[in-house]
């Protein structure tokens, strides 16, 4: 019985090949070839249910978490907050409706204003109001809380650092956050020449003490909020200050590192950018949607599209509901999880007259507050999640798996390539040339 080239040539692959069983599927017995059919099939089968849990594994992403070494917790970049003074939104929104000529008898103008600062909704007629005003005198809303707000050296008077006086004029900025205009000190400005010293490694509690002061007139009950607040937290509650008070903030915190995006090459599910928050991601979506950018936000001059500032008018577009925004700009969460626990503790400043610390000299206690902000290196913790599995190690189980059901190693592979490339070709070839009828 003559045998095509190509029939020729599997069954010849059959017999030699290293796979396990496949060479007796050519053997002479009919029972013998059904027997490892189904040996063939079941190894196949066994071998595709190992991988698909293994697959499986892998997109879950399992890690070991690893606590980071002491030497790097007692860093102060990596251990200080940023801290963020900001004073009433209501009394900076009366001192600018104040401002508007004819003096306006609204009582709710100065309260829409206080809406606006915080970023929450406003009624439609109330922004149209509030844009008219500020047009008639002459300034923008940015330039008009700018101006009419208070001064961070009026408002922090003086500022020590590890046990250091530094100058607070020096450290502190004014600078739009999401709970309005605010004096912002950022930690990296403390590492200056002039306030590093030579033990500042060795020790274990980042110490933070300022002084605030406002006018009798200023402000009604309260003084001012401060928030000790990390890079990329999505959420954070204000610590209001109540006049004639000093309060003790103890911070501690617990961040948890993805080894720098080794996990995040599987599964989109994060982003792992150092300082990235998902709320400003939204805020950035916002903007293109509406079309102009938020003027109560500090200006990211990375950005490569500069889109014009938006009016009064318009900021209730970017003020959308909590779920809506998540739905609509896909904004993932930062992979870098990073908790804060804070302790406050507050006692009466009744003897300012008594002390001989220099941080009260000067210092009205009915009118003056003062914070302690301590961060608890001790305390504060940073994990690594080491991954546990990566694309190496899923192709070595791969691996491993196929050769133990199947027989499939780097020579197997090389003889199924060979096969695909070589000889099944001129096997076609030969059968095609040998089914050519003879014309004559």
């Amino acid at each position: 019985m003559k045998v095509s080239p190509l029939i020729g040539v599997i069954t010849d692959f059959f017999r030699r090949t290293t796979l396990h069983g496949f060479k007796y599927l050519g053997s002479r017995f009919c029972l013998d070839r059904i027997m490892w059919v189904l040996v063939c099939c079941a190894s196949a089968c066994s071998a595709g249910v190992l991988c698909a849990v293994l697959w499986a594994r892998f997109m879950q992403q399992p890690a070991i978490v690893a606590l980071n070494d002491t030497k790097d917790l007692t860093s102060a970049t990596s251990g200080m907050p940023l801290v963020i003074v900001c004073p009433p939104a209501d009394f900076i929104a009366n001192r600018v409706v104040v401002q508007f000529k004819p003096l306006s008898n609204e009582s709710w103008l100065s309260s829409a204003l206080e809406h606006v600062i915080r970023k929450k909704k406003v009624r439609e007629e109330h922004l149209l109001l509030l844009d008219k005003r500020l047009d008639d005198l002459g300034m923008a809303l940015p330039d008009a809380l700018i101006k009419y707000s208070p001064e961070c050296r009026d408002m922090i008077v003086s500022c020590r650092w590890q046990n250091h006086q530094v100058p607070c004029r020096k450290l502190f900025w004014k600078q739009f956050t999401d709970w309005g205009l605010c004096c912002v000190l950022n930690p990296i400005r403390l590492q200056s020449k002039r306030t590093k010293r030579l033990f500042d490694h060795l020790e274990t509690t980042r110490r933070l003490d300022i002084a605030l002061t406002c006018d009798n007139s200023s402000f009604s009950y309260y003084g001012y909020e401060v928030l000790p607040l990390y890079h990329g937290d999505e959420y954070i509650t204000p610590q209001m200050l109540h006049r004639g008070l000093s309060y003790w903030l103890q911070v501690t915190y617990t961040r948890t590192l993805d080894n720098e995006g080794s996990l995040l090459d599987v599964d989109a599910g994060c982003v792992p950018y150092d300082g990235y928050s998902r709320l400003q991601c939204i805020a950035r979506c916002l903007e293109k949607i509406c079309g102009c950018s938020d003027p109560l936000v500090a200006t990211d001059l990375e950005m490569e599209e500069q889109l014009p500032q938006c009016r009064v008018a318009q900021l209730n577009c970017l003020r959308v509901t909590k779920g809506y925004e998540n739905s609509s700009c896909g904004c993932l969460p930062p992979c870098s999880q990073l908790s804060t626990e804070m302790s406050v503790e507050t006692n009466k400043m009744d003897f300012v007259d008594r002390t001989f610390d220099p941080l009260y000299a000067g210092l009205n206690s009915s009118i003056s507050n003062v914070v302690y902000i301590r961060v608890r290196m001790r305390q504060s913790k940073v994990f690594f999640l080491l991954p546990t599995e990566t694309w190496l190690t899923l192709l070595s189980s791969l691996g491993g798996v196929f050769n133990m059901f199947l027989g499939v190693g780097l020579f197997s592979a090389l003889e199924i390539l060979f096969l695909i490339i070589f000889k099944l070709p001129l096997a076609l070839k030969r059968s095609a040339e040998i089914n050519v009828p003879d014309t004559q």
